[in-house]
């Protein structure tokens, strides 16, 4: 997938609001593993760290527990909490790494939003790894393509940056997985959430999804009609439709973003865009240029 890597985002420090929390981000470096450095030996931070496999295989030493990681998974260490990343064979692993501080200066706010709700559950009980995240790094690929049209870190991508971390915080909360019911196997739904979250830019088949599964498609039917109380076709074009959001709002054509987004039929993706949000797609690029961007999360 990350064939150039943005260098518009390095070094980037920037605060932002959520109710009653404060989230002061710093996007650091990439950093490569490899025969030359194995590790970066037992450390640790005073605030968390949160980090994006890229590239290549290893392991992950927190709390004195090894943890295999691999393209695709991300990491977080806790602040204090010492950790290693070890590079395990001859190829390179290579990640993004980003320092984040979270405050709470005042408790009594009550929560006021979806980013303040996914925070306070973050807080209360999260996982240091979360494998096989193929939506988070689709938010990468969307950044290493959108800093192709900019030449500074701009407003569009100070916005996807944060949405790339709401949806990381979310997939890090233990109760994400808890939430699903314990009838079917979690794996195969992640499977079918995987294989869909890494096709969205192209046609994607019930049929191909089951293979991928090693499932018929009467029971991915009902895996998806059971955990998430949907059908398979609304969450794929649930999911199209809000990545075709981040393309429009950064002055993508509609006709760009349909093909983009595995819909070359322009009549069928305002179709879908439509029943998915309510409005057209240029209505869409209206309420972004109105609102100076892309500070509207759909």
């Amino acid at each position: 997938m990350f064939n150039t890597y943005s260098k518009l985002i390095i070094n980037q420090k920037f605060e932002f609001k959520l109710g009653k929390y404060s989230v002061i981000c710093k996007i650091v470096d990439y950093c490569t593993f490899n025969l030359d450095q194995l590790s970066n030996n037992i450390h640790s931070h005073s605030c968390y760290e949160l980090c994006f496999i890229l590239k290549g295989k290893g392991i992950f030493t927190y709390n004195d527990v090894d943890y295999p990681i691999a393209a695709q998974d991300i990491i977080l260490t806790d602040p204090y909490a010492y950790h290693a990343i070890t590079c395990t064979n001859y190829d390179e692993l290579f990640l993004l790494y980003v320092f984040i501080d979270i405050k709470c200066p005042d408790n009594s706010v009550p929560i006021s939003s979806l980013e303040d709700s996914i925070l306070e559950q973050f807080l209360k009980q999260h996982q240091c790894i979360h494998s096989k995240s193929s939506k988070i790094f689709t938010y990468l690929d969307f950044i290493n393509n959108y800093s192709l049209y900019c030449s500074k870190f701009d407003y569009g991508l100070l916005q996807i940056t944060k949405t790339l971390l709401m949806e990381s915080f979310q997939y890090l909360t233990t109760s994400r997985t808890q939430s699903l019911s314990s009838n079917i196997p979690f794996t195969t739904l992640e499977k079918a959430q995987d294989y869909i979250d890494s096709n969205l830019h192209k046609k994607i088949y019930i049929e191909d999804i089951a293979k991928h599964c090693s499932i018929s498609i009467r029971s991915l039917q009902y895996v998806f009609r059971k955990n998430l109380n949907t059908s398979i076709i609304e969450y794929i074009n649930e999911h199209k439709i809000k990545l075709a959001c981040h393309y429009l709002l950064n002055h993508f054509s509609i006709a760009d973003t349909a093909n983009l987004v595995g819909m070359p039929d322009i009549s069928h993706f305002n179709k879908v865009f439509k029943k998915v949000t309510g409005f057209t797609p240029s209505q869409l690029q209206k309420i972004g240029t109105s609102n100076n961007g892309f500070g509207r999360r759909l």
